[in-house]
């Protein structure tokens, strides 16, 4: 999980908790290449791959059949343990396994805090968003002039949105975590927007880890 020990002022620059540390790709890619070899040392002759969001591969979905959460009416999976914090990665083997087969049933009930939160509306029905209307999207990818009747909306959040996170029972109690490369950075808690370009923005939020913390799994 990636339940940072301290957030950013509700008055500065907002960056998506998720964002605070090293990039999580490399973060967890590096974890299950770690995994792959460790399996390698008691299975010599496994073969395998991982990927982080970085393949055409339905993490989430995998992740619900796996039994490790379902899936929130924000579209985000839960946990009951960690929440929504988390980050999905997956490791595909050439062998047979024994597999779990228990799906954890919704846990959301008549809950609806995720889809009154958001700040566009852009949970249009339980797990449905309106891409073109989620925070997260119009400031980290949306080309162009963010539409103006959403431009007030979108806030003082210069990277992603936590709105519908931050109100969710289920991440109320959930551990912090001790994962080191994804401690909050002081930068991101001190940015002046008026002394940095977009370009370098970007280059900052996207964080590359150190050399030896790829992910390639040298």
């Amino acid at each position: 999980n990636y339940k940072p020990e301290r957030t950013i002022a509700t008055d500065k620059p907002q960056v998506s908790k998720y964002a605070y540390g090293t990039d999580y790709h490399f973060v967890v890619k590096n974890k299950l290449n770690r995994l792959l070899r460790r399996i390698q040392t008691e299975i010599a002759d496994c073969g395998g791959v991982a990927y982080v969001d970085s393949a055409p591969v339905l993490e989430k979905a995998l992740a619900v059949k796996a039994g490790l959460g379902w899936i929130g009416k924000n579209s985000l999976l839960i946990n009951k343990q960690f929440g929504s914090m988390t980050f999905i990665g997956t490791l595909f083997v050439d062998i047979p396994l024994c597999y779990n087969t228990h799906i954890v049933p919704d846990g959301c009930g008549n809950c609806r805090r995720c889809i009154d939160a958001c700040p566009t509306q852009a949970i249009v029905a339980p797990r449905v968003i309106d891409a073109n209307r989620c925070v997260s999207y119009l400031n980290k990818t949306h080309r162009g002039t963010v539409p103006e009747d959403l431009q007030t909306l979108v806030g003082n959040r210069i990277w992603g949105c936590d709105c519908c996170i931050d109100v969710c029972p289920y991440n109320k109690q959930t551990p912090v975590h001790n994962t080191q490369e994804l401690m909050p950075r002081d930068e991101l808690f001190e940015l002046d927007l008026a002394a940095i370009s977009k370009r370098q923005l970007k280059k900052l939020i996207m964080r590359l880890p150190p050399r030896n913390q790829s992910g390639t799994g040298s």
